[in-house]
């Protein structure tokens, strides 16, 4: 797997769930996806509509630039080691440029 995506998944799974889809290749129902932090929430067919416009709601409620500003903090090891990965990638084998 290309360091990019080892980079995503170390940022939102638990170990556990980072080495059964990583290194195993393992594919998860939407019920186990939401325990393995792939998924946020996982909604029947019937109250997709309701439950985002009630999200959408809730995030337009939300000081946009404290929200954009908090979330760059909580992200910015992250983002850095995604920055760093894709770097890598694109001079390694595993390449879009190749």
């Amino acid at each position: 797997m290309h360091n990019a995506g080892i980079a995503i998944a170390k940022s939102r799974l638990s170990e556990v769930y980072l080495n059964r889809s990583v290194n195993n290749a393992e594919i998860f129902n939407p019920i186990d996806a939401v325990k393995a932090g792939f998924l946020d929430l996982n909604v029947p067919e019937t109250h997709l509509l309701p439950t985002a416009i009630k999200v959408a709601m809730m995030f337009s409620k939300l000081n946009k630039k404290a929200h954009v500003e908090t979330k760059l903090k909580v992200r910015k090891l992250h983002l850095e080691v995604l920055a760093n990965a894709i770097e890598l990638d694109l001079a390694g084998e595993i390449s879009l440029n190749a």
